[in-house]
């Protein structure tokens, strides 16, 4: 009888109650032995479980209880946090908190493809995750535009941001810092405004998606330096077009689309599609 007197003591000083949902008690959570990451990193992912709602998530197995690599969806290696993987859990609901900038070894987030409800600004704090090198967020309810920070990581390879309908704004000009990245897919947003010249400082992008956006002007002179690219994707946009619906390419472009072989889903090679607007318009290069 003394031991379930324990363990329920124990459990009640983990959880606060929060309305109807219960959260996890900061203090109580971040000062047990044996948590295998510094405190300030249990802080930010306490204030992730909490910002989420973790009571109501389909899996939040050993949330609460050292240490940290048995969290549901956290692995920890080498004593930090090293990945938050919410691919096959269901429920987050709520902001991210800007806590989350404290998980400076951060080397993977994901969030994609399952029933979650991601509400609120995108924090700047995140451009503080600078060992991060995949980005995956898919179907979130953000608002406002992706943060200049974003451009601080340097080492990152893969940045899926798409679904995201409300995600409006430009597109950083921070963005052409991530030297690194092979893979970006900003498509099915609502940005805005110019692509950037800036991405084509991206010599090792080998996929650009900016389908499904309100982008305006031409494509940027600046891609000719991008030799290493496979696949790009701009239909659904409002690019300058001619009187077929294809988006009009620079003349100083031209030489570059001649050297490449790209290549677009369902198109044969060399076929790019071009379309604007919100009618599918198939073509190659006026």
């Amino acid at each position: 009888m003394q031991t379930i007197f324990y363990w329920r003591v124990f459990l009640s000083g983990l959880f606060l109650c929060g309305g109807a949902m219960a959260q996890l008690n900061e203090t109580t959570v971040c000062t047990q032995s044996g948590l295998g990451v510094p405190v300030i990193e249990c802080e930010a992912l306490v204030a992730f479980y909490n910002a989420g709602q973790g009571d109501g998530w389909s899996n939040n197995q050993n949330w609460g209880v050292p240490p940290v690599d048995d969290w549901a969806g956290i692995s920890a290696m080498n004593g930090h946090v090293r990945i938050i993987d919410f691919s096959t859990i269901d429920g987050y609901s709520g902001p991210l908190p800007s806590e989350l900038g404290d998980l400076t070894e951060l080397e993977s987030f994901v969030f994609g493809f399952k029933a979650f409800e991601i509400t609120g600004i995108f924090p700047s704090e995140l451009g503080q995750l600078t060992q991060l090198m995949f980005f995956d967020v898919v179907g979130s309810q953000l608002v406002g535009p992706i943060p200049n920070s974003a451009g601080q990581w340097s080492d990152l390879t893969y940045l899926r941001f798409t679904g995201n309908d409300f995600l409006n704004g430009p597109i950083p000009d921070s963005l052409g810092n991530l030297s690194n990245l092979e893979y970006m897919d900003l498509s099915n947003n609502a940005l805005e405004g110019e692509i950037p010249g800036t991405l084509g400082q991206l010599a090792n992008l080998e996929y650009l998606n900016l389908s499904t956006n309100r982008l305006t002007g031409t494509l940027p002179d600046e891609f000719i330096n991008l030799t290493a690219l496979d696949e790009l994707i701009i239909r659904e946009n409002y690019l300058a077009a001619d009187e077929e619906g294809n988006a009009l390419i620079p003349a100083s472009l031209q030489s570059w689309f001649d050297g490449l072989s790209l290549t677009l889903t369902g198109q044969q090679q060399n076929d790019v599609i071009f379309s604007n607007g919100f009618e599918a318009i198939n073509g190659g290069i006026p």
